[in-house]
Parts: structure tokens; sequence; C-alpha cells
């Protein structure tokens, strides 16, 4: 269905919002340091990606609109992405990943699963 509407392949369109991903979460780091500090990050990027998503679109789409149009859908799919995508890894990693590094620091041990370490 991807194919259809945006006329690429699926790994090909994947790819390329990753790049728009990480290309947005760069500039909206160094953007974000030049703004003041009461503009909220989330609307800086999503204002970036927006305008990432809406330019490549405008170069590889020969109508106006309809670069406009996957621009813009494309744009807050990557907005999401680049918001999101590091909160979700780590929520993945606390996940799976049971120790914990205060545990770590204060050199205590913790039982991490497996066998049961009681005797018969």
């Amino acid at each position: 269905m991807i194919e259809k509407i945006l006329g690429l392949g699926t790994g090909v369109t994947l790819t390329d919002l990753g790049a728009l991903a990480a290309l947005t979460t760069i500039i909206v780091q160094v953007v974000k340091n030049l703004l003041p500090k009461k503009v909220p990050t989330q609307i800086v990027a999503i204002v970036v990606a927006l305008m990432l998503s809406i330019s490549t679109a405008l170069v590889y789409f020969p109508g106006v609109l309809q670069a406009l149009g996957v621009g813009t859908v494309v744009g807050l799919v990557v907005a999401f992405a680049s918001m999101n995508g590091f909160d979700a890894l780590k929520n993945i990693w606390t996940r799976f990943n049971p120790v914990t590094p205060s545990l770590i620091e204060e050199g205590e041990e913790q039982d991490i699963g497996g066998e049961e370490n009681g005797e018969d």
C-alpha cells in the first residue's frame, strides 16, 4: 500500500524516515541552544521535521499539492520518531535489563533471575 501511495519501495521509505528523524534530532539539538528556554523543544522538533520533510517531498514529487500532502504526513511521523525515539529505547532497555545503575554504583548484588538458589 505504501508503495502505491509514495511510489517507493518500503525499505527505501523506512530508510528515508530514519534518516530524516536523525537529521531532525541533530538540527533540533543545535537550534534548541540558540532559542530562548521558553520555546518548547517538541514544537521545535515538529517545525524542523515538517520543514525537512516538505522540502524533501518537493524534490521528489512533481505536483506541489501532492508534495505538501505527503511531506506533511511524513513530517508528523518523523517528528514523532525523533521526539520519542530515545524514550522508547530507554523504556525497552529498562524493561529487559533488571540491573539498575544505582545498584551497580553502590556495589550491591542483585538477583537477575534464572534458576532458584534455594536448596531442596
